[in-house]
């Protein structure tokens, strides 16, 4: 039964969604959840540090640390909005740093009312539209939301557009 809401729910985002949110959609209800792998390259290295001076513009403070943990489980960033501040995992390759980054500029920009796992949606779906870094790694974190996912795709998907765009400064 879930799965057949997931699949009328996808078919509701496909008719009203422009195509790299429906792509993500697809992938997300075909992707197993699991831990995301980062990319190890180096060659975005000016695209984070973009994405990190438009935050800086937008009020946000970026730092990068090492060996990054919420109530004992590792993490590769979050997001402080009280403290407008952004914290990475300093580890990580130029790629990752920016798909981290994105994710978490993408919680800065959620609509106020989304849940936690509703803000994940938001924010990594914003993240695959930020980073062009194809859509595995995005729809194997956002499995584990799958319906939550679903959701947010069909209601913000114009809002996870402009939040690109803002965060782009297109």
């Amino acid at each position: 039964m879930l799965r057949k809401g997931a699949l009328a729910l996808f078919v509701i985002v496909a008719m009203h969604a422009p195509w790299r949110v429906m792509v993500l959609g697809a992938e997300v209800l075909t992707m197993a959840p699991s831990r995301v792998r980062t990319d190890n390259q180096t060659d975005r290295y000016w695209d984070a540090l973009s994405l990190e001076s438009r935050l800086v513009a937008l009020n946000y403070s970026v730092a990068y640390l090492r060996d990054l943990k919420i109530d004992g489980q590792e993490v590769y960033g979050y997001t402080s909005p009280n403290d407008h501040a952004i914290v990475v995992e300093a580890g990580l390759s130029w790629n990752a740093r920016l798909a981290v980054l994105a994710h978490e500029a993408g919680h800065t920009l959620q609509p106020g009312w989304a849940s936690t796992r509703q803000g994940e949606a938001f924010a990594e779906t914003v993240a695959m539209l930020i980073s062009h870094d194809g859509y595995r790694e995005h729809a194997r974190y956002l499995a584990q939301h799958r319906m939550d996912t679903l959701f947010m795709m069909l209601v913000e998907w114009p809002g996870m557009y402009h939040a690109a765009s803002i965060l782009e400064d297109r």
